[in-house]
């Protein structure tokens, strides 16, 4: 390995750059994303998704739950991947499943709520630290016994009504259950308010044989819809 000076000299720029950039994508939208499109009825392509461990855990917890999730390498970017996912129309096709999220948050309150719109029994579970991490408002307005993870759910599908979460201690209690359809009361964040802004823009009923959502972020979400039959 060829070694660093002591002292590294930047000469500045005499003028612009002509060149292009490709970003890094956002875990928050990312694993927002993979939610929506497995609820949805469409093939899905989210493309430039950040790839990194929250956002594998979630790839993976999809997997075993029956989904079909294809990734494929992004070659403008090593931190990138353009991830396919088949929706089942808000169907979880396995009945049962046992769920690691390692330290992934987003993976774990995402993942908690998702899985109570199936029917069947979901083991999660994850790093120590995970463990210690708090899950009790969510679980409470999912009527879940309990404060912390490891959990194992029991669902036999739930409806989307009105629920009320507090945001004190983690804004994706909210995200989670607006993710999976739920209208919920709780206090605005910056975090919510993008969650609300993606469920209203990822629209695979759509009768059209493509929709584009631009989120002003990397990851742009491509959805070749199935038309109705």
């Amino acid at each position: 390995m060829k070694e660093l000076p002591d002292i590294l000299e930047i000469q500045p720029l005499t003028k612009s750059p002509n060149c292009t950039v490709t970003v890094p994508g956002s875990k928050s939208i990312t694993n927002r994303a993979m939610i929506l499109a497995a609820r949805s009825k469409a093939q899905c392509r989210l493309r430039g998704a950040l790839w990194a461990d929250d956002t594998a855990v979630m790839v993976e917890a999809l997997q075993q739950l029956g989904f079909r999730v294809n990734v494929v390498v992004d070659r403008k970017e090593e931190a990138n991947r353009t991830i396919e996912i088949e929706g089942r129309g808000g169907a979880i096709p396995a009945t049962k499943a046992d769920l690691y999220v390692g330290n992934a948050g987003t993976a774990a309150r995402f993942l908690t709520a998702f899985v109570c719109t199936g029917k069947g029994e979901y083991r999660l579970h994850g790093d120590p630290r995970m463990h210690q991490r708090p899950m009790g408002d969510l679980f409470r307005a999912l009527g879940i016994p309990g404060e912390h993870l490891p959990v194992t759910i029991r669902a036999d599908g739930m409806a989307p009504t009105r629920l009320k979460v507090s945001g004190e201690e983690s804004s994706q209690f909210a995200s989670a259950l607006l993710l999976v359809g739920h209208q919920v009361d709780t206090e605005e964040h910056a975090y919510v308010t993008m969650t609300r802004r993606m469920v209203a823009e990822f629209r695979p009923e759509y009768r059209s044989e493509e929709h584009t959502s631009e989120l002003q972020s990397p990851c742009n979400l491509v959805c070749r819809l199935l038309l109705e039959k």
